[in-house]
């Protein structure tokens, strides 16, 4: 499983949430510096493409589902880049 330390929502899951699902932080600053560095280069702003988040981070925390009865697939475990408990 990969780790995904700074996902958006992985707060939610570590606090107690049944799962987060979202961006890795780092991933998306990483290609803001990138694209930073295009634009000073010279290449002009409006040639730099518009980029969604490409890493996405699934953090399920079983815990909180056995609290409130739900059974997590083993297929969704797997899938998971991190599983708390």
């Amino acid at each position: 499983m990969q780790h995904c330390p700074n996902c958006q929502s992985l707060p939610y899951a570590r606090l107690g949430g049944l799962f987060s699902y979202g961006p890795d932080l780092d991933a998306m600053w990483l290609r803001a510096v990138g694209m930073a560095a295009e634009a000073m280069r010279g290449k002009p702003v409006g040639k730099i493409p518009f980029e969604q988040p490409t890493r996405i981070g699934l953090t399920l925390n079983r815990e909180t589902a056995s609290i409130i009865g739900v059974t997590l697939s083993r297929e969704l475990l797997l899938r998971a880049d991190e599983v708390i408990g």
